[in-house]
């Protein structure tokens, strides 16, 4: 694999190709990451004899380093993909969610070319057991996010009037800078700032602790990103309500798992917290199916296997070559 940022035969300090990575490797694959600025990718990569390269950055080198080696290249595209471009000469493209894969199509990527393959959550931090963290209020409604005005963290604190028993925490990389001071403002204005709480950095072992303690999660973003937090969320079993956006469309399904709401529709959005607040059974059973739903679909196993799976339409080593290939392998490892 080729990242963005990784070290050379190490550990990537990108946290889904770490995953990714680590989720291979436990189904009997090998896997050696590189960073895109390796000082001689095309040496590194004909030292690992791989069967295909996996570029999860833009890198034109990675793709001819793959044609000359003679295997598959196939590219992710991990941003929002608002520029569909993608390398000519993938041999396939990974998304994580069907709207973007709609944009590639739309821009001439052949449909047979590309797959929905999610981020994983990792199921076994990611439960409803465990720690809780304190509240303050008999409901608390946690958001995760960036701090800027697309995460929509403005269309939260505009719901709070609406459900006046509730608490909003937003957890984001800061509590302070322009964006920050705006929502405590627009807060005050509306007669709400007690009932808002920003939380600055949180290491991610304590995350999940503080998505048990809520009622549910809002994810009131309008970009079209593929919305790693409601994942996580239902991997805890939370009930998410979320915009109809982006990875959203697919992670939360309406009343299955969540409720579904316009962006930007503040009152839509206080009528849906109000309605499943009110009804604790219903909130308990949206999270349950939460729970199966992350355990069932973005397990990072199940990911892993759906990777392999689109290697191989890639053009990839024929699957009974790499089943074979995976079964020694764990044979190996059991002998030592």
């Amino acid at each position: 694999m080729v990242a963005e940022r990784a070290q050379l035969r190490g550990t990537a300090r990108t946290p889904h190709v770490v995953a990714l990575s680590e989720a291979l490797t436990r189904a009997g694959h090998e896997v050696t990451v590189l960073p895109r600025g390796a000082r001689d990718l095309a040496a590194a990569v004909r030292a690992c004899r791989p069967d295909v390269v996996h570029a999860h950055c833009r890198s034109d080198h990675a793709a001819a380093v793959a044609r000359a080696v003679d295997v598959p290249f196939v590219f992710s595209p991990h941003a929002d993909l608002r520029d569909p471009a993608v390398p000519s000469r993938a041999d396939h493209v990974l998304v994580t969610f069907t709207r973007q894969r709609q944009r590639l199509i739309a821009a001439g990527v052949p449909r047979q070319h590309t797959s929905v393959v999610p981020y994983g959550v990792d199921i076994d931090q990611f439960t409803p057991d465990g720690g809780h963290a304190d509240r303050r209020r008999p409901q608390l409604v946690i958001a995760l996010g960036a701090m800027a005005p697309p995460s929509g963290f403005g269309t939260a604190v505009a719901a709070l009037p609406g459900i006046p028993d509730a608490e909003l925490v937003v957890v984001s990389e800061s509590r302070k800078g322009t964006h920050a001071a705006e929502l405590r403002d627009y807060a005050d204005s509306l007669g709400v700032a007690d009932r808002v709480r920003l939380v600055g950095p949180v290491p991610g072992a304590d995350v999940p602790t503080l998505l048990r303690s809520a009622d549910l999660m809002v994810c009131s973003s309008w970009e079209g990103t593929f919305g790693m937090a409601a994942v996580e969320a239902m991997a805890c079993g939370l009930a998410v309500v979320a915009n109809r956006t982006g990875g959203l469309v697919d992670t939360v399904v309406d009343k299955v798992t969540g409720i579904h709401v316009a962006p930007r529709r503040p009152r839509e959005l206080a009528a849906a917290l109000r309605r499943i607040l009110s009804h604790k059974a219903t909130c308990e059973q949206l999270g349950a199916a939460g729970r199966d739903r992350a355990t069932a679909r973005y397990s990072w196993d199940r990911v892993a296997a759906e990777t392999v799976y689109a290697y191989q339409r890639a053009g990839a080593t024929d699957p009974a070559v790499l089943a074979h290939e995976a079964a020694e392998a764990a044979r190996k490892r059991g002998t030592r």
